[in-house]
């Protein structure tokens, strides 16, 4: 229904009369809510209802690098049928950090280009920070009226010395430095200092930077911020969201199908292309013992990692699930042996090939698996196909850690959509669920799906009603408890100190919860109750002191033995409460 077939000329000139103001329409969403092939459906629709042409600019910063498209979920040509894409594998080199600033300034000169065209922006991607930076004018990146020189530009800090000290903290970095970052940031943005945790590193130097950069500190331009523009007069913002109980498992079963299309694969051919043999004065390995597990085996490399020299906190190295593979990668890398060349990869049953080169394991390692839970290890696998096995384990490990991190970054994305979106008044968002869409490309393709029904054609609706010059509707509230501006970004992002626990909590929601645990009500308990344990223990010493034996003395901590439940003057509640309370 939605094909990429162009519409004739006579067709084109019926459509309605349509305000050519064009929008700039935005599709933001949680991973693996339907984001890309809606942004595709909306595109074609466009195209197929109305003769506009539609192009897609891609917001997700991992798809912006060459290389391993199925780990970042790149849409295929196919997918794609013909509608352009920008901002798409561009970068070739997998550590080089690509900024919101060098994003922002790419794709605004891009989308305004579009504009000219005549055709219709579709900003596309789950990098939401890369989304806000397009959708407001960042009071921080432009400098518009705070900390401005005579020339426009931010005028030098006395404080510029801080981004040199602070340029390399990192969440590696030590404890004292991390520290010391922290208590100059609470010195000079007492504010923003008390809604950043005194251990997130990235916070506290972005925070120095801005103070150094400005001069402003950072919590001013961050209140502030509600009163910017929007950097596009008509925006069109679509977000695509599912229910937990049901985005969950749909992502577990879409990091099943990659697996199944060659994920595996695919992240063996990157790291065999960035392999370097380790040195040649190094340990062998051991000989494997069929009673080895993963991790024995991953212990007895004593020889440096062939991955040693990648930096996994910058560039496409970040990529979800990548680091995860690299266990995997290791255990891989060990049947190398004294080689300076990685063998050919033995994928497990279930996993697709996508080189053309991989070997698929044998059929013991099926077999092993699913007499797992009877056999014992030894029957498990021949000696032969040992290795096999170990990589096999290896790789559904992997696996499932990348499911779980995947689950955790939805639950990012959402919070950061009701944080930084669905707080501007002046932003209307159409929110869209997509708990009930179908799973396959072929199902939502029917006229009478609920993808098509419930998802595409509203979306359709908003476009179509914002170029006709109306309001887009804003459809269910996002997060109906959301502070009602961005001046209220400082106390919704407060941190809380729980002295009786020893712990920094982040947001009141979160200190909520800590507040009702049952660690933190024992906790509590336990310090109210502490003066009366005292008292009491100082009763006991006293009476022990009066009647102990001769050779009954304190200890080095001036401490006396407890009494039994039942002798002297003390009664068995009070010996109960000594032994309560007394470990700690």
């Amino acid at each position: 229904i939605f094909s990429s077939r162009p519409l004739p000329p006579s067709a084109a000139s019926s459509c309605p009369q349509v305000n050519m103001d064009l929008p700039v329409v935005f599709v933001v969403g949680t991973t693996g809510a339907g984001k890309t092939a809606l942004s595709l459906a909306l595109c074609h629709g466009l195209q197929e209802q109305l003769g506009l042409r539609c192009e897609v600019v891609n917001a997700d910063v991992m798809q912006m690098f060459q290389g391993l498209p199925i780990l970042t979920n790149k849409a295929t040509d196919l997918e794609m049928a013909g509608v352009p894409h920008h901002c798409l594998s561009f970068l070739p080199h997998v550590e080089e950090d690509f900024s919101v600033l060098q994003f922002r300034e790419l794709a605004v000169p891009l989308i305004h280009e579009i504009l000219g065209r005549g055709h219709l922006p579709v900003v596309v991607g789950g990098s939401h920070y890369y989304v806000q930076t397009l959708l407001f004018k960042s009071l921080i990146d432009e400098n518009v009226g705070l900390g401005e020189g005579a020339e426009g530009r931010a005028d030098p800090s006395p404080t510029s010395s801080m981004v040199g000290r602070w340029a390399t903290l990192n969440e590696h970095s030590p404890e004292e430095e991390i520290a010391a970052a922290f208590a100059e940031l609470r010195e000079k943005d007492p504010a923003m200092a008390g809604c950043v945790h005194p251990r997130n590193a990235r916070k506290i130097r972005r925070s120095l930077e801005v103070l150094a950069a400005t001069g402003v500190p950072h919590s001013a331009l961050v209140s502030a911020q509600a009163k910017h523009e929007l950097r596009f007069a008509h925006p069109v913002v679509l977000a695509v969201d599912a229910r937990r109980e049901v985005l969950d498992p749909r992502l577990t079963l879409r990091v099943d199908q990659m697996c199944q299309e060659g994920l595996l694969c695919e992240v063996c051919g990157f790291f065999r292309e960035h392999f370097r043999a380790p040195a040649a004065a190094a340990a062998p390995l051991s000989p494997l013992s069929v009673a080895d597990t993963s991790a024995e085996v991953l212990a007895r490399c004593d020889r440096p990692s062939p991955w040693s020299h990648l930096d996994f906190s910058h560039g496409l190295l970040q990529a979800l699930g990548l680091r995860d593979f690299l266990p995997f990668a290791e255990l891989w890398a060990g049947t190398a042996a004294e080689s300076e060349q990685l063998p050919p990869v033995r994928l497990p049953p279930g996993f697709g090939c996508v080189c053309g080169s991989c070997v698929v394991s044998p059929a013991c390692v099926a077999s092993s698996l699913e007499k797992e839970e009877e056999e014992e290890p030894e029957d498990r696998c021949s000696s032969e196909g040992l290795a096999d096995c170990e990589l096999w384990r290896v790789a559904r490990s992997c696996a499932e850690e990348v499911k779980v991190k995947t689950r955790r970054y939805s639950r990012r994305q959402r919070q950061w959509i009701a944080n930084r979106f669905a707080i501007h008044d002046h932003l209307e968002l159409v929110s869209l669920d997509t708990s009930a869409m179908e799973l396959t490309s072929a199902a939502r393709r029917e006229p009478n799906s609920f993808w098509n029904l419930e998802v595409v054609q509203p979306a359709l609706a908003a476009v179509v009603l914002a170029l006709q010059g109306g309001a887009t509707s804003p459809g269910a509230a996002l997060a109906p408890s959301l502070p009602s501006s961005q001046a209220d970004y400082i106390e919704a992002h407060r941190v809380f100190r729980c002295d009786a626990c020893g712990r920094d909590i982040s947001g009141p929601f979160q200190w909520e919860l800590h507040l009702s645990s049952k660690p933190h009500r024992r906790r509590v308990a336990f310090l109210r109750e502490w003066p009366q344990v005292l008292q009491l223990r100082a009763e006991a010493e006293a009476r022990r002191e009066n009647r102990c034996d001769p050779g009954e003395r304190p200890d080095s901590e001036g401490c006396f033995p407890l009494l039994r439940a039942g002798e002297g003057g003390a009664g068995d509640g009070e010996d109960q409460l000594w032994c309560l309370f007394g470990a700690h």
